[in-house]
This record gives C-alpha cells, sequence and structure tokens, in this order.
C-alpha cells in the first residue's frame, strides 16, 4: 500500500490491486482506528523524501588530470563567471544525475582499472565528522539520495564502475575530480497561497527573475522580484507570503 494523502480524520492509500478494487483502487482508513493494527497495517512502513530535479552541468575539474581534493575542488570554483555562476565539487541530487554521471565517466575511461585511483573521482559529497551528516559542496541541495556508501571518511568520491560513493581522510590522495552546477533554478511557480509567481523565462536558467503577484485583496510580505542565480532564487521562499489586506 501506499500513503498518498491525509486529513485530519482519514488516511488515502492507493492499494496494489488495480482500479477494481475499493474507490477505484484507493480506500480512505479512519486515523487511529484500532483496525489498522489487526491488519498489520504500520507493519512496514517507508518515509520517502523527494529531490525536485533541476538540469545539472558536469565537467571534468583539472583538465582529467589526477589531483588531490583541494585543487580539484579550486578548479570547480574557478569556472565560476558572471553569466553562469555555481559551479563546486559535483552535487548528485538524485539516482537520475548518479547514472548520468556514470555515462559520462565511462564515456571517457571504460573498465575496471587496476589502480583504484582510475576508478575513483571526487564530487561534492563531505561527511567531515565522520558521524553520516553527509552534506552537498553548494550549501544548500538536500541530501535526500544516497548511494550506497562504501566506506566512513571525510571527503567524498565516486566509483565510475557501480555508482557507489566512497571517502578518503586523506588531503594527499589523488585522483580525477568532477564539478556541477545547477542550470536552473527550482519552479516555485505554486508555492504561495493566495498568490503565485511568474517567471519571465519558462526554463528557469540563470538570470531569470521571479515576480510574486497576490491575489486580489492580499498584499505581499517579503521581496517582489528576486532572480536565479547559481541554481537557487536570490530570496527566502520561505518568508514570501499573500497576507489579506483586512487583517
Amino acid at each position: 500500500m501506499l500513503l498518498v494523502g491525509y486529513t485530519e480524520t482519514t488516511l488515502r492509500v492507493r492499494n496494489s490491486w488495480g482500479s477494481h478494487w475499493g474507490d477505484g483502487g484507493y480506500a480512505d482508513y479512519i486515523r487511529g482506528s484500532k483496525w489498522l493494527g489487526g491488519c498489520n497495517f504500520w507493519k512496514t512502513g517507508f518515509a520517502i523524501t523527494t529531490t525536485y530535479r533541476r538540469e545539472m552541468e558536469y565537467e571534468f575539474c583539472s583538465d582529467k588530470k589526477l589531483v588531490i581534493y583541494k585543487d580539484c575542488n579550486a578548479s570547480c570554483e574557478a569556472m565560476n563567471t558572471a553569466s553562469e555562476s555555481g559551479w563546486t565539487l559535483a552535487v548528485i541530487p538524485s539516482e537520475y544525475h548518479n547514472n548520468k554521471l556514470m555515462d559520462l565517466v565511462n564515456g571517457n575511461w571504460a573498465g575496471v582499472k587496476s589502480d583504484d585511483k582510475f576508478n575513483y573521482l571526487w564530487t561534492g559529497i563531505s561527511d567531515t565528522a565522520k558521524n553520516a551528516n553527509y552534506v552537498w559542496a553548494d550549501g544548500f541541495t538536500p541530501v535526500n539520495y544516497r548511494s550506497t556508501i562504501e566506506n566512513v571518511g571525510k571527503y567524498g568520491l565516486f566509483n565510475k564502475n557501480t555508482g557507489k560513493w566512497a571517502f578518503k581522510n586523506s588531503l594527499t590522495y589523488k585522483a580525477r575530480g568532477l564539478c556541477s552546477r545547477a542550470a536552473t533554478c527550482w519552479d516555485i511557480g505554486s508555492v504561495l497561497e493566495n498568490g503565485v509567481i511568474k517567471f519571465n523565462n519558462d526554463i528557469l536558467t540563470e538570470g531569470t527573475v521571479a515576480k510574486v503577484v497576490c491575489k486580489k485583496g492580499f498584499k505581499l510580505s517579503g521581496t517582489k522580484k528576486f532572480k536565479c542565480k547559481g541554481g537557487k532564487w536570490q530570496t527566502d521562499i520561505g518568508q514570501l507570503t499573500c497576507n489579506s489586506k483586512n487583517l
């Protein structure tokens, strides 16, 4: 079963038996009902966190040479320009992007190499406290997707053959590396209650201007216009509200 929605009193569930079952394949369960436990409704549950897909661009750091982590990072940051910002060590926000990187790297160096420094590439995942508190180099992409983690360490690497992630503590270890930038910002057009956010560019690329328009009878609290830069909207979206003028 898949929980697809809820209210204060019910849980909306989709079953796997097809549209002939229940309400077109769905059912509404009363929250807190003793019958839920009796049918092992909660015996196995999974909480799924989703990541909105953005268009990511990937490049190799340091002209595809073997370099230490620090030099790969510096090479990525040097790629930033006034019109194309947001370059960091590679961010891998989803399995889709993980697979995309496997194709990219193996298109350059196919096959398993005898020396691991040719199988692994630096990325922007880090765990400096070595406590599984992973963060991405761009500072704002959530680590919702994780590939299989091979070991514990501070500085992240990508296994081009398996797609798994590994870590090194050494600052002298050399490997090739990957850089990335978010070429687009998240679509936030419908995040506001009693208002919409309109864009001057439907693709939401770097430089796109967003404008908040509140419904009639409501006024904006927050920034009215802001831009997409480095894959991030240049305002705190959570602080934007359209409030009733009568309050």
